[in-house]
């Protein structure tokens, strides 16, 4: 008796340090595989950041990803160096290097799973890219939904927010600066397709939900926002743009807004028919209701 009462109070003690997984009851039955773009300076175990099961077998209540019942699939870029250090000769900023392995790890996943992409900064905008880009669209009708965080418009965009406008308007000044970009990063080409310019070939029947930060400096709100208007004007009705006001670029997840981050992103699966989390869902479909602005036609 003394030992059923000791076994008893333990389990008792221990339930108070054993974190609770939410239940996800009555959820869409389809087989899903989450795939996982990294973005720069970071590898494919940035995705642990965003999973519901992290490496060492913890639950994590801040989760996009379901991998506790369901696939995830994260892979390296060829510039994912040791210790989070950037091989710069391998890094194209979204370009063909990195569509070519994005593509490379689409294709090992089976066609009977349904796949939703989840991209940060270079990763979100190399989703677009590749989509816009992808000569049979019939080998990606597997793509049920995107959820891109902080990607950018173009190199030329950035590179414009970091110069300054009165700066960069000079021919010189622009041409020195991605001459520059591609003596730093050697497969970066500035005559290569942009996000911008591959966003309206992507398939419109892939609901998108673009995420950035007021407070990103490296990838500025607005130029996510371009992206956002150059997909509703081309007949992409089921593109989402949410802004959150706190979050330091790809730390989003992390920030003061995760909550909201991971609310919103459970409503938008919701909304088409994809696996998520109730008790999440609800509170974020007030900001999903309002996750369509007005384009800005000046884009």
């Amino acid at each position: 008796m003394i030992k059923k009462i000791k076994a008893i109070f333990l389990l008792t003690i221990a339930s108070f340090f054993i974190p609770t997984i939410p239940n996800e009851s009555n959820q869409p039955t389809e087989k899903i595989t989450s795939l996982f773009s990294h973005g720069i300076a970071d590898t494919r175990l940035q995705a642990y950041k965003y999973a519901q099961i992290t490496p060492n077998g913890f639950p994590n209540d801040n989760y996009l990803i379901n991998n506790r019942h369901h696939i995830l699939i994260s892979f390296n870029y060829p510039d994912a160096g040791k210790s989070y250090h950037i091989n710069r000769k391998e890094t194209s900023l979204a370009q063909k290097n990195e569509v070519k392995a994005l593509d490379d790890a689409h294709g090992n996943i089976d066609n009977q799973f349904g796949v939703v992409g989840l991209g940060v900064s270079r990763g979100a905008s190399a989703f677009l890219v590749w989509l816009g880009t992808h000569p049979d669209e019939s080998k990606v009708q597997n793509i049920r939904a995107l959820v891109l965080e902080s990607p950018f418009d173009s190199i030329d965009s950035v590179l414009r927010c970091v110069i300054g406008e009165k700066l960069y308007k000079s021919p010189r000044i622009r041409a020195f600066c991605h001459s520059l970009v591609s003596f730093i990063f050697s497969k970066y080409d500035k005559n290569y397709i942009t996000p911008i310019e591959a966003a309206p070939n992507v398939p419109k029947n892939i609901p998108i939900l673009i995420i950035c930060s007021e407070e990103d400096t490296r990838v500025p709100a607005d130029l996510s926002k371009k992206l956002y208007d150059a997909l509703r004007a081309t007949g992409h009705d089921e593109v989402h743009f949410v802004k959150l006001k706190h979050g330091a670029h790809g730390k989003l997840i992390e920030g003061a807004a995760s909550e909201t981050y991971r609310n919103v992103v459970h409503a938008f699966y919701k909304k088409y028919g994809l696996p998520h989390h109730e008790e999440y869902a609800q509170p974020g479909q007030a900001i999903l209701d309002e996750s369509q602005p007005a384009v800005d036609k000046e884009n």
